[in-house]
């Protein structure tokens, strides 16, 4: 498999959608909740894409608009699996509407909690306190934690 070559300005969209994907959150609301952030997102994008056919964006950017919810750690992964489906809806056609909203669907609403690690990511803020307050070193700590049995911290991912 030959490594892919991005151009610069597939590189220059790429770069404003990770850019934009950080500022998600900012519009979130609890009627659509992401979708205005992810739509914000794909903007760069879009107008790449799409260009100067005003329908062709317009139906885009409507289809982006639908209900989003998902984890921080997939959006950049859904958001570039996105512009690559609408790539490849405008350049070949293979791919319909339709399909590029039920990708995205499947990638978000339930399936979110797939992506939530917080017990792993939690194990450096113990470390953190317990070095902070010398109740004990942090090395003891992630002995006892690890001897303890790790499959008490994921008890609540069941």
């Amino acid at each position: 498999m030959e490594k892919r070559q991005y151009t610069q300005e597939e590189k220059k969209v790429l770069k404003s959608m990770f850019i934009r994907s950080h500022l998600t959150f900012l519009s979130f609301n609890m009627t659509k909740m992401e979708a205005n952030g992810f739509t914000a997102t794909m903007q760069p994008a879009i107008e790449s894409i799409y260009g100067n056919d005003e329908e062709a964006k317009k139906e885009a950017y409507a289809r982006h608009q639908n209900f989003f919810n998902t984890h921080a750690v997939p959006f950049a992964f859904i958001a570039g699996l996105a512009y690559a489906m609408e790539k490849e809806h405008k350049e070949k056609g293979s791919i319909d509407g339709q399909m590029i909203e039920s990708i995205k669907a499947a990638l978000t609403i339930q399936r979110h909690n797939a992506w939530d690690l917080r017990p792993v990511c939690s194990i450096p803020c113990f470390l953190t306190v317990c070095a902070l307050l010398r109740l004990a070193s942090p090395s003891a700590f992630a002995l006892r934690v690890i001897s303890s049995g790790f499959r008490s911290l994921f008890c609540c991912m069941a």
